[in-house]
């Protein structure tokens, strides 16, 4: 774009004089994104301090560069505390699993059957069942 400059938001580096983002280029997702309603192309309109001005107003490029820099080591931060959590969780999920190893079952009836030995349960096993049954047999239930 002739007489017109791309112009970067808040904490996005500062690019080369004349770069201009090719067809399709989207911004790093570590990027802050772009405030609404920014202005991504201005006038070209150099000033005399050496400062950049942006659609809102000349900026330090300095800070700028070092504001980047705050974000980009914010997102190490949080992805070694992501990663280092994610390390913990394995290193527990591998002492339940170790535990679950040495668990003794102390169920004689589950132990039973892991052998194939099941124990059989009557429909009428308690008196209160059976009762119940005969009553029904001799119509008085």
């Amino acid at each position: 774009m002739s007489g017109f400059r791309f112009v970067p938001p808040p904490g996005w580096p500062q690019p080369t004089p004349g770069w201009a983002p090719p067809a399709g280029w989207q911004p790093p997702p570590s990027w802050p994104p772009a405030p609404a309603g920014w202005q991504f192309w201005v006038a070209d309109a150099p000033t005399d301090d050496g400062r950049q001005d942006t659609a809102e107003g000349p900026v330090d490029v300095l800070t700028a560069e070092s504001d980047l820099d705050n974000a980009s080591r914010e997102a190490d931060r949080q992805e070694e505390s992501t990663a280092s959590a994610q390390q913990e969780l394995r290193r527990i999920q591998l002492q339940i699993d170790e535990a679950r190893q040495e668990l003794v079952e102390l169920n004689d009836a589950i132990l039973l059957q892991q052998v194939g030995i099941y124990e059989y349960h009557h429909p009428l096993e308690n008196a209160e069942q059976y009762k119940e049954a005969l009553q029904r047999l001799n119509g008085q239930g």
